[in-house]
């Protein structure tokens, strides 16, 4: 009897330690599924900055043709102009995008063409809803990806619509594509600094016909693409780190009718990574240049703040007749800017040439262009400046100062500006 009893006993205990360690289990389980679910959301604060850089790698091909490689470079520096709650309690942030696009590899030596610059202003919720202005190019992909307003854990997966934009023949004719994301949040992986980084796939197929409402370009007959993201989100910040994508286009382009059309196959990939930038004391820096323009006897030379950050106006730059030949004496105006600017070499600079409304617009457009390129590889070659990432843009007649009816007008907006980046 007492073998049995206390064979019952062990028994019960037995069960006891197995259910007990069963609870337990069950609740490392719930506490492990509690504590990797979290809300996802995208956190600014005013004055704050990104540097986004950007390469894409792709072939066009046309019927019949051999495909052409393709290879594009371009940078954003994006800046949270504001933040505000509406009457929902929504936080709604506006935010700027400055964009570049080079005309070369931004690895290579020397000094940078950009071919061309955009400026938009929009604005996003915490959870990725967006508010353009009509008729904007920029940003093509909207809405992509909207957060759920709730803690989601990895394998949770959800759908928004979403909306593509795009300017085919780059001639301002853009057209919309209406789209439903499929998004997944995957899970976490660790970033190159040791960061937890939370994975999420988001991707899309769409094929739209032109009905000819206004909606697409009128050159443009039918469209099919497909497209696959995966970004890294650090929600620590409210911020992207990373995105790779892949594109799948085929676009029927019109022959001169409704009916015939070639199509046009693009597939493309690229990768996007976001920096954020230090905080600068922009009015403490432009302060201490302006003591320093005035010890140096320099005329003709203004510093300011504008939106794009600091910038260096070389005004009646002088050059030979014609020419982007420097003449001597802007080339000693310009060993002393090069000391003055010495101690921000690592920001990165930008040189932006400007001339009068005289002559024809194509050869402003060059001369600004080739004079801009001329101060930038002047400053490039001094000691020191070798490391300096320096871009060039030509704006020609576009952004006068002053008057053109006049000599000290024309004067003014014969000029050279220089933007200090954040490049660092």
């Amino acid at each position: 009897m007492r073998l049995r009893l206390c064979w019952r006993n062990n028994t019960t205990s037995t069960n006891m330690t197995g259910k007990r360690f069963i609870l337990f289990l069950s609740l490392i389980l719930i506490c492990a599924v509690w504590l990797s679910a979290e809300e996802f959301e995208f956190r600014h604060t005013p004055g704050q900055k990104f540097r986004i850089e950007c390469k894409i790698f792709g072939t066009q091909t046309a019927a019949g043709s051999e495909p052409i490689k393709n290879q594009q470079e371009y940078k954003t520096v994006r800046r949270i102009k504001s933040v505000s709650n509406d009457k929902s309690g929504r936080e709604i942030s506006e935010i700027e995008d400055n964009s570049y696009y080079f005309n070369q590899n931004i690895t290579s030596g020397g000094t940078i063409e950009l071919k061309n610059t955009d400026v938009v202003t929009y604005k996003r919720d915490q959870f990725g809803k967006m508010d353009v202005s009509p008729g904007s190019i920029f940003p093509t992909m909207r809405e992509l990806p909207i957060f759920p307003d709730k803690d989601i854990q990895p394998g949770y997966r959800w759908t928004n619509d979403a909306l593509e934009v795009q300017d085919f023949f780059n001639d301002k004719h853009i057209s919309l594509f209406p789209f439903t994301a499929e998004n997944e949040f995957v899970g976490y992986e660790d970033g190159d600094d040791g960061k937890r980084l939370a994975k999420f796939i988001y991707q899309y197929h769409f094929e739209q016909t032109n009905s000819f409402d206004g909606q697409m370009d009128s050159r443009i007959l039918k469209v099919v693409g497909t497209g696959k993201t995966t970004m890294f989100f650090d929600n620590t910040i409210g911020s992207r780190t990373e995105e790779l994508y892949e594109r799948d286009y085929y676009i029927y382009v019109s022959n001169g009718d409704m009916i015939r059309s070639t199509v046009v196959h693009i597939v493309d990939n690229g990768i996007r990574v976001w920096n954020p930038v230090a905080a600068q004391d922009d009015d403490k820096i432009v302060s201490e240049l302006k003591k320093k323009l005035k010890k140096e006897g320099l005329s003709d030379t203004q510093i300011v703040k504008d939106d794009k950050g600091i910038k260096l106006v070389l005004e009646n730059i002088q050059f030979e007749p014609d020419s982007a030949e420097l003449l001597p004496s802007e080339k000693k105006r310009l060993d002393k800017i090069t000391k003055l600017l010495e101690q921000y070499k690592n920001r990165g600079l930008l040189f932006v040439g400007h001339t009068t409304n005289r002559g024809n617009a194509k050869d402003r457009r060059a001369l600004s262009l080739e004079r801009a390129k001329s101060v930038a590889d002047y400053i490039k070659d001094k000691d020191g400046y070798g490391d300096t990432k320096m871009y060039y843009y030509g704006r020609a007649d576009k952004e006068p100062i002053a008057s053109n009816e006049t000599e000290s007008g024309r004067k003014k907006n014969r000029r050279v500006e220089i933007f200090l980046l954040d490049e660092e």
